[in-house]
């Protein structure tokens, strides 16, 4: 199956869109994508990895990472942590 548009795409859906992929989809993009959702982002896989080439920025008002088994940070050269309070148990 090929989409082709020349200059501008758009595509509505009035309520619910589903994509199913039997095996692998690689979406390209030339310059840049966003994304805006109103309410929730879930993403589930097995495994996941983000890699930024430069620079990676995450911004929320709150923010939690856990891990069931472990967690590694590697900060190469340096690692700084910036807060009023730091808590290590």
């Amino acid at each position: 199956m090929s989409i082709s548009a020349g200059n501008d795409m758009d595509t509505k859906v009035g309520n619910n869109d589903m994509l199913n992929v039997s095996k692998s989809q690689t979406i390209d993009i030339g310059d840049s994508k966003e994304e805006t959702i109103a309410e929730e982002y879930q993403l589930n896989a097995k495994n996941i990895r983000e890699e930024a080439s430069d620079s990676m920025l995450l911004y929320s008002k709150t923010h939690e990472q856990k891990a069931d088994s472990s967690m590694k940070l590697d900060g190469g050269k340096g690692l700084e942590l910036k807060a009023s309070s730091i808590s290590l148990n």
